[in-house]
């Protein structure tokens, strides 16, 4: 790192807090006091794997003494299950919520106090949380497609169990239902309706057989196969391990909640915050949840229609390419579905898991995100009172727009602090330094980058991945699950507490400060879902500069956030301003976007007669994304569209930005159309980054250079 990059960080914020002339107005000044002496809610945090469950007081005491020597201001604890390559010691494993184990909890978190330190606690073990207590209709349930192909005319003979396909998980239930099949739809090649399909269920002996006429001609028969408890907690803890929850079972969902804090909360003084900050929801990991009781007649309540006979063609989601008319109403009707999914996961599990941390006194700290499921991100940031993004180290991933020399940050964090920025909320935390790859090659001159990075993403606190709790006698290099390498056996560990002090003292300015933004961005979420569905990857690369867009804006002096239809829809427009909670934004960027529910369309019409600018980049949206009345919707959207690009030059369409000129396309379109930056940037960069914070009359400038070894002069 050059001499240049640190000079700029440190007169930057030097500057800033430092208004006064003399020493008494400094001393006094309670930012800069934060500052001279950050307090535990600055300091980084540890995600402390409890490996095994196997802990003893004595050597919790002996590592919290360690992290705080290293200017840990708190700590996560998240009961995982022993590393399978770790050497045993004689210490026995605890069962999550036994007496015993609540005993040392206690121990834990007064300890913790003592030392000045805060504690989180993860709910469950592992991720998604679940455990062998759960029954029948409380387990995640998922309904999976097979397809076979067939030619005619000709019998076909078969068995329904080589058939089916249960749903897939990447840790495949050991206690799982016996699989069933939904349905068995025989249809022809160049099908142009659902009323093509021939329902061949009937045709089902009762030992399982199957026997039908294949008419004429190419035909594929669609296998549904619907099975629960499929997926089990991976890397559960005893006493949480087992099938994962049914996430979208709102009272199976409070049932677990309750049971962990009528167990916990007793030895804690009779509530869960009187001994934690928070409460910790990991990344929602629910690959193949796509079912739940009841769920056929919500969609039906919700949607307007009966599902079963769009449910095959919405499962297939090959073919994507096909445009014909038949192609638009499977894909309005899988849009339909996923939307119900997300509707049902946030009322039955994000609401309960936060009404729950309140009702028993402490935060909610939730990852919004998954993998391979994203369940409409920022809703879920815009309810939790701690949104908490990711940021990775050493790990290439092909589908992630940022790679900075193996630093990557995940769009969660932009997302999170956008959620955090609506809502007025001054905690974003980021769950940093992940790495499963190359957990002995991280370097703190890697570690100080990455945080840097983070703070650029708008994450103000790090809980860092992770510290690993391994006895002595567990010999070198310990227990290690996950994470890069935070350890006292570290060779470089002597040295950890400069950068965490250096660290917390950027994460305590930005805690106090009011971010600001003046660029709201929204993306096409609704035609991924109807195309590829809650699949991750497609979200991010969709269009393909979605997230990068932001990154492009802060390197020209703007700020940021992403928006979606809860919050445009819920908006306020006027004096040509975006306002929702605490932020007013000067532009929205409509990236890509072909289909909107009309609601949001209104709301953007709305915004044009209130003097909004709005940028419509590559298009502008011409249609409904759902099937019910999609005539009469599609109308609507176009009308209301047509009506803000009428009302002015302040609404206005775009080309795309191409591959290698997204940086000068950023600043040049913000430019011509008249939107200020915050700060001017005489020479552009796309490894320099900043962002802007308000404190007061002080404006904060934060500049980064994510190069690894050039310095950057501007």
């Amino acid at each position: 790192m050059g001499n240049k990059k640190w000079f700029l960080l440190i007169l930057v914020v030097a500057g800033v807090l430092m208004p006064g002339c003399n020493r008494t107005t400094v001393a006094e000044d309670k930012l800069y006091e934060g500052f001279r002496r950050p307090p535990a809610q600055a300091r980084p945090f540890v995600r402390w794997w409890w490996n095994g469950n196997c802990v003893t007081e004595k050597e919790i005491l002996r590592e919290l003494d360690l992290m705080k020597d290293a200017g840990i201001g708190g700590v996560e604890i998240n009961v995982i299950a022993m590393p399978p390559w770790s050497d045993k010691t004689h210490d026995e494993p605890l069962t999550w919520l036994s007496d015993e184990w609540n005993h040392i909890i206690k121990t834990t978190v007064d300890a913790a106090r003592q030392r000045g330190m805060l504690a989180d606690i993860i709910v469950g073990s592992g991720w998604p949380f679940g455990g062998r207590f759960l029954k029948s209709g409380e387990t995640i349930q998922g309904v999976a497609l097979n397809k076979k192909e067939l030619e005619g005319p000709r019998v076909f003979n078969g068995d329904v169990k080589t058939l089916m396909m249960p749903p897939k998980a990447e840790q495949q239930g050991q206690n799982s239902s016996e699989p069933r099949l939904m349905f068995l739809k025989l249809i022809p090649s160049n099908a142009s309706g659902i009323d093509c399909s021939i329902d061949m269920l009937e045709k089902v002996t009762p030992d399982g057989k199957v026997q039908f006429d294949i008419p004429a001609g190419r035909h594929t028969l669609y296998v549904g196969t619907w099975q629960e408890g499929f997926k089990d907690v991976v890397h559960g803890a005893p006493g949480a391990d087992g099938p994962v929850l049914d996430h979208y079972n709102g009272s199976a969902v409070k049932k677990y909640l309750q049971r962990m804090s009528d167990a916990l909360a007793p030895a804690l003084g009779g509530k869960l915050g009187n001994g934690f900050r928070a409460i910790f929801c990991d990344s929602i990991e629910l690959s193949g949840a796509n079912w739940t009781a009841g769920f056929a007649e919500q969609f039906e309540k919700r949607r307007g229609y009966e599902l079963a006979p769009y449910l095959p063609f919405v499962l297939d989601e090959d073919n994507n390419e096909d445009n014909s008319r038949f192609t638009e109403t499977v894909r309005r009707a899988r849009y339909d579905f996923y939307k119900t999914i997300v509707e049902l996961f946030h009322e039955n599990f994000v609401a309960s898991f936060q009404q729950w941390c309140n009702q028993n006194g402490a935060l909610s700290r939730f990852q919004s995100e998954g993998h391979p499921r994203v369940l409409e991100m920022l809703d879920g940031y815009l309810v939790t009172d701690i949104p908490e993004g990711e940021i990775w180290l050493d790990r290439h991933h092909p589908d992630m727009e940022m790679e900075l020399d193996r630093i990557r940050y995940e769009v969660f964090n932009k997302y999170a602090s956008s959620g955090a920025h609506l809502t007025g909320k001054r905690l974003v935390s980021s769950e940093a330094m992940t790495n499963v790859t190359a957990v002995f090659r991280a370097t703190l001159e890697y570690v100080k980058q990455t945080s840097d990075l983070s703070f650029i993403t708008g994450v103000n606190h790090l809980v860092l991945h992770g510290f690993n709790y391994s006895p002595p006698e567990a010999g070198f290099p310990g227990w290690v699950r996950y994470g890069t390498y935070f350890s006292e056996q570290n060779p470089w560990w002597p040295y950890f507490k400069q950068w965490a002090d250096y660290n917390a003292r950027l994460s305590w300015v930005f805690q106090q400060a009011e971010p600001q933004a003046n660029v709201a961005i929204v993306g096409p979420t609704a035609e991924v879902w109807s195309r590829h569905g809650l699949m991750r990857a497609p979200l991010f690369i969709t269009p393909w500069y979605l997230h990068l867009l932001w990154q492009g804006l802060h390197q020209n002096g703007y700020c940021a956030d992403y928006v979606n239809p809860t919050v445009l829809e819920a908006a306020t427009f006027d004096g040509g301003k975006l306002r929702f909670g605490p932020m007013a934004y000067d532009v929205l960027m409509v990236a890509g976007v072909g289909a909107m529910e009309p609601e949001t369309a209104d709301a953007i019409q709305r915004y044009s007669r209130a003097g909004g600018k709005i940028v419509f980049i590559g298009k502008s949206p011409d249609r409904c994304p759902g099937l019910a009345n999609a005539v009469e919707k599609d109308k609507a959207v176009q009308t209301a569209i047509d009506t803000a690009l009428k009302s002015g030059p302040n609404v206005v369409v775009v080309t795309e930005p191409s591959k290698d000129n997204l940086l000068e396309w950023a600043g040049d379109t913000l430019a011509k159309f008249g939107v200020r930056p915050y700060v001017k940037i005489s020479q552009t960069n796309e490894r320099l980054f900043q962002m802007h914070h308000r404190l007061g009359e002080r404006d904060l400038f934060f500049f980064a250079n994510s190069n690894r070894d050039k310095e950057i002069f501007t």
